[in-house]
């Protein structure tokens, strides 16, 4: 099927070497995972996943058991430990045991149902404990926690391989909250080791990474840094940018005179005035936020060009006066080297997190790789 709405290049180099800062960062004594949830937010997760693999990473972190099975396909042989995020039912256990999944039990009854499931099968299959330290997401309470461990049996059964919690405000070093959780965190692997002889720890995400040596723990878990996104915000990013998006220029047109733009008529050319236009391929369909209407900019061979009226479904209009006329203009540049992944977020007043995983599924997709 051809994918029309634009060309969006992936860079598994930079993803790799991306890591590879990562692991430079923690040092030897913390191992350092990848998140791959949510089709490695938007960039493929059979790609993204094999380059990890093949950068050295053995640790992934999903969000569902779809996912988990899904991963295991990709990495097949692989020796690889894949952890789900949100928990696991019941019903998805015998799954976890066949496959080799490490749930992650954010609430009591989880934690008891599979020590009972451990317990019935003999063995000991591992899980990772989730304690919520100040985020209110997921997560056992302090008070559920206190309460868990007065049941030795139920934990020990559970096998808890690791302990976990996540960081609320790691993208601002300066907040307070983090230094609560972090103490919170380390009180409770303190009472944990009292019933479990060894346990493992992970806090870290990719801002969490570069708080620190005391937030590390054993394993950090970036996800959006590895991508490109910075995990320093209002600071230079430290990673490299792994995403590109061209978007083709179906019609360049001259429109002078008293005239609107796009639905609604939201953007007016003046009586008198001439604009050269750029329409494109690709719109809200394909990830492009309706919200940067008459906000959002591409560039052309280095030039800002603004979005002008509203963005459709499926193009997006471009004004291209101040483009030198003899330059063809063939695509225009969405996300490059002169709008990255945060850029676009901060003019459409989200986070790169959403621009990533909103990417549509009808770009022609490009991997580029030394493999």
């Amino acid at each position: 099927m051809n994918k029309a709405a634009g060309h969006l290049i992936v860079d598994l180099n930079a993803i790799q070497a991306n890591w590879r800062r990562i692991v430079e960062e923690v040092g030897v004594d913390c191992q350092v995972s990848a998140v791959v949830k949510a089709d490695a937010y938007g960039l493929g997760v059979s790609e993204v996943a094999s380059a990890l693999a093949g950068a050295g990473c053995r640790q992934f972190f999903v969000a569902t058991v779809d996912e988990a099975l899904q991963l295991r396909a990709i990495l097949n042989e692989r020796n690889a430990d894949i952890y789900i995020l949100s928990g696991v039912t019941v019903d998805a256990f015998s799954l976890c045991q066949h496959h080799k999944f490490i749930p992650v039990l954010f609430t009591s009854e989880l934690v008891a149902q599979w020590s009972e499931y451990c317990r019935q099968s003999g063995e000991a299959l591992e899980s990772v404990i989730k304690i919520d330290t100040g985020m209110h997401r997921l997560g056992l309470t302090m008070e559920e926690f206190d309460h868990l461990l007065r049941s030795p049996g139920v934990v020990h059964n559970a096998n808890p391989g690791c302990m976990m919690s996540h960081l609320a405000c790691a993208d601002e070093p300066g907040h307070s909250l983090n230094a609560v959780q972090l103490a919170r965190f380390r009180l409770c692997h303190e009472q944990l080791l009292s019933v479990v002889s060894s346990v493992r720890t992970s806090f870290a995400n990719s801002s969490g990474v570069f708080l620190g040596a005391d937030y590390h723990g054993d394993i950090v878990r970036p996800g959006y840094s590895l991508y490109g996104g910075n995990p320093l915000p209002g600071k230079p990013n430290p990673m490299q940018a792994a995403v590109s998006l061209m978007l083709p220029v179906a019609q360049v047109k001259r429109v002078c005179g008293a005239a609107t733009v796009g639905y609604g008529a939201t953007f007016q050319i003046a009586e008198g005035e001439c604009r050269r236009l750029a329409i494109v391929q690709g719109g809200y369909a394909d990830g492009i936020f309706r919200c940067l209407s008459n906000q959002g900019c591409g560039y052309v061979g280095g030039h800002r060009v603004d979005m002008v009226g509203r963005v459709s479904m499926d193009t997006v209009v471009f004004d291209v006066t101040a483009v030198p006329e003899e330059l063809n203009i063939g695509q225009v540049e969405l996300l490059g080297p002169h709008q990255g992944v945060d850029d676009l977020a901060v003019a459409a007043n989200t986070i790169g997190y959403e621009v990533l995983t909103q990417l549509g599924e009808r770009y022609h997709r490009t991997y580029i790789s030394n493999s």
